[in-house]
């Protein structure tokens, strides 16, 4: 565990080396102690709480408060912008415009290419994204938007479609009603003539057309 690799892989965790002086020391009073399980460490909790309780809270941590930030950092011009450009943007391409700043931020994280976007539509988690990733990303987006999310946001929402239309609908415009020309993008017309068109049929052909479609999907 002492190779650069693990390290790198550990201070991502929020689990920082200790100096072999005090490691050494702190091994020495273990060694006289009469607990049978000690851990010595140097933990950065705002980093490693937030990863081990990305799917979930765990009762081991729930006291564990860490201390936020303190001041605007350098980001908040920037992120003033983004989100005056997002209020005053029709309803019906908010969605599409913080997908874009996803894709983005997806891209980064995943260090992909400047040229190569991530699906919109594809898992996070099939891309390759890991545990340490999702906190990540909801970090870059808490950076983004100026809000506090649950580190569970990535898992709950995992794609970049999910994601944004959550937050457009959910957190920065809740309850604000959306443009007929944005439903319409939503739901194109195609489906509202297949709905009218399967109101119309008897309830014996409708029977069976449900059974024919459950038939295809167990084959």
């Amino acid at each position: 565990m002492t190779s650069p690799e693990a390290q790198r892989w550990l201070d991502r965790m929020g689990v920082e080396a200790l100096p072999p002086e005090r490691a050494i020391e702190s091994l020495r009073g273990l060694l006289r102690a009469s607990e049978p399980q000690i851990i010595v460490a140097k933990v950065n909790w705002a980093v490693f709480k937030e990863l081990y309780e990305a799917m979930g809270p765990r009762p081991l941590l729930e006291h564990i408060r860490p201390r936020p930030a303190e001041g605007p950092g350098p980001e908040s011009v920037a992120q003033a912008k983004f989100l005056q450009q997002l209020e005053q943007s029709p309803p019906g391409d908010r969605e599409d415009l913080l997908s874009a700043r996803i894709q983005a931020e997806v891209g980064r994280v995943l260090k992909f290419a400047p040229s190569q976007l991530p699906d919109s539509q594809q898992g996070f988690f099939d891309m390759g994204m890991d545990s340490l990733m999702a906190v990540e990303l909801k970090n870059r987006l808490e950076i983004t938007l100026g809000r506090t999310f649950p580190t569970t946001l990535v898992f709950e929402h995992p794609s970049i479609d999910a994601l944004s239309r959550h937050l457009i609908d959910q957190v920065l415009f809740p309850g604000r009603a959306v443009e007929p020309e944005a439903v319409s993008k939503r739901e194109p017309q195609w489906e509202a003539a297949t709905l009218a068109e399967i109101k119309k049929l008897p309830e014996g052909e409708l029977e069976a057309l449900i059974n024919k479609e459950l038939d295809s999907l167990t084959q």
